[in-house]
């Protein structure tokens, strides 16, 4: 899965470096590629961190050990997610899987 992502990644960052070339109306621009490669990198960044600060401050579950645990942001935003399941090891069995997002605080409210 990761030589995938580092693919995607190569090939986007190729495509944007062939493509700097700007058309507004009848006039066009050359961009140097540093222009649109670091505002990417940025954004890429700022969303990664906000979308795993967010999944970090929710409580996941081991399916091995059912023990609940909160990872790390890093952690959450560089995994592979699937129906509300992300790809991490438990700190408590140490087992590597699917584990599930708990929904208990949200049920807190009511």
């Amino acid at each position: 899965m990761k030589k995938r992502m580092l693919c995607c990644v190569l090939c986007s960052v190729s495509a944007m470096l062939a493509s700097c070339e700007v058309h507004w109306g009848e006039k066009s621009a050359d961009v140097p590629w540093w222009l649109i490669v670091i505002p990417t990198v940025a954004f890429l960044i700022v969303v990664l961190y906000f979308v795993g600060k967010h999944l970090s401050s929710k409580e996941h579950v081991c399916p091995r050990c059912e023990k609940s645990f909160y990872p790390k942001w890093w952690q959450v935003a560089f995994t592979v997610h699937k129906n509300g399941e992300g790809v991490l090891r438990c700190p408590h069995c140490k087992t590597k899987g699917f584990c599930r997002v708990s929904h208990k605080e949200d049920w807190d409210v009511w």
